[in-house]
Formats: C-alpha cells, structure tokens, sequence
C-alpha cells in the first residue's frame, strides 16, 4: 500500500503528484523483468525536451528534432537495459549531452584515426638514466580514492580530439593529489597549443615529454580550456610539477623497454 500525506503548499503538492505519474508510468511501463525494458512514448518524449533543456539543446526543423528523438529513445534503452540490476555491471551509465548522437556521428566527431608510431620516438627528450625495474608492494590492497576527496571532477573535451591532453593531465593531477594530499585543476589547452597537432590525436608520451622540457604546466584557471586551437602561451607561470612527471615518464619508458 502506498501512502500519502499532503502537507505544504500547492507547488509541494505538485511535484508529489509529477512523482507519482513518473512511478506509475515506470511501473507500468517496465514490463516483465526477463524481456525488454519498454519506456511509454509519453515518458520519452517528456524525457527528451527534459534533456533538452539541461544541455541546451535546440534543432533547426521539425523533422531533425524527431530523428534526434528516434536516437535518443535508442540511447536510452541501451541505457535501462544496461543497469538492469540482473546484469551485475560494476558500473552505471546515464545521460549526457551526446544522447542524441549515434555511435558513428559520436565516432566522426571526437575520435580520430590511429597515429603512425614514427612520431612516438621523434625529437623526445634523451634517455635518462632509468631504473630497469620497480619494486613491486608486499601486499596488494584496493583503495577507492574517491572518498578521500582526491579525484576531480570529470571534465569534457568538447568537439576536440584532444583526449590524450585530458589524459596527461589527468594522471599529472592524480599523482600531485596522492603526493600532497590536495587537489589541483591543469591546463589541458596549454599541451593542446603548445604540443599537440591543433585539435587532432597524439601520443600521450609526447605530453609528458612537453612538460618535462617545458619544467610544468599551467593550472586550468590560469590558462583555460577553450576546445579549439590557439597560440600556444608557454611563457605562463607554470607548477613545478618536474618530479611528479618523471616517476610516471620512467614507468612508461620501462613499460616501452618491455614490449620490445
């Protein structure tokens, strides 16, 4: 039995009625737990201009809006059927900005081709000298970082294939965080203007060999993402961060040492 209480004014009331419809329809909606997972169009359609409203998103016609509903509703049952509680994923997924985009337009948009491994070994910083093999723990034990509040938040790279920057610099800030116990926000844009091939791929070597060379990086607020091309601003006040990116360029070049 459910039960209702009404207390408060008319919008409280409201919205314990919007919760209600929302249960209902999901209920009604869900079917039997061994088949698919089948949302009302009712319920799309408000989930929708929902999302539509939370990302801003607007479209030229009539007709392109209903194509992005079609693909919306697609990402959205491949979302419920994935968190359905009997598939025991470790991990959820929901929406985000590119729920209305196919895998191939995600693809043509923020992925890029694979890179020739010629420009991997190109023009990089001389070998040091560096420790042939790393001293494995005694005991292994798992450590979930997030509740030590040393994990930013997740960033987003936009329209710009520059994920091995996040990359870089994502690590940088998770060994700064483990060493000092704080967090700190880094310029993707700097390796993206000052290192990168503009918005296209590139080996993330060659980011840790920029910040080598370049002694640091800039911190994201001082020299902010923009998700395009620009004039590359070294000369910035940078985070002496050298330490930090030779423990992890020394674990890449002994990773490298052992494919061969």
């Amino acid at each position: 039995m459910l039960k209702m209480v009404f207390c408060g004014n008319a919008n409280s009331f409201t919205a314990l009625v919007l919760v209600l419809i929302l249960w209902a329809t999901w209920g009604s909606a869900k079917g039997d737990r061994s088949g698919e997972f089948i949302r009302s169009e009712e319920e799309v359609k408000w989930l929708f201009e929902e999302w539509q409203v939370k990302h801003d998103k607007s479209y030229q016609d009539l007709g392109e809006k209903q194509k992005r509903l079609e693909i919306f509703k697609n990402n959205l049952q491949y979302i419920d059927q994935h968190n359905r509680p009997e598939h025991n994923h470790s991990f959820t997924v929901g929406l985000n900005n590119l729920a209305d985009l196919t895998n191939e337009e995600y693809r043509s948009i923020y992925l890029s081709p694979i890179l020739n491994m010629s420009r991997l070994f190109h023009n990089l910083t001389p070998d040091l000298d560096l420790p042939t093999e790393v001293d494995q723990p005694q005991e292994e034990y798992p450590v979930d970082f997030r509740h030590s509040g040393l994990v930013g938040p997740v960033k987003n790279q936009g329209a710009c294939a520059s994920g091995w920057a996040f990359a870089v610099v994502a690590t940088v800030e998770w060994i700064h965080s483990i060493h000092k116990a704080s967090l700190i926000s880094l310029s993707e844009q700097e390796l993206v203007d000052c290192e990168g091939d503009l918005c296209h791929s590139t080996w993330i070597r060659l980011g840790y060999d920029y910040i080598l060379k370049n002694k640091g990086i800039d911190t994201e607020a001082n020299y902010p993402y923009t998700a395009e091309p620009g004039v590359c601003k070294a000369d910035r006040v940078s985070h002496d961060l050298c330490d930090h990116i030779l423990l992890i360029y020394c674990s890449f070049l002994i990773y490298l040492t052992r494919l061969k």
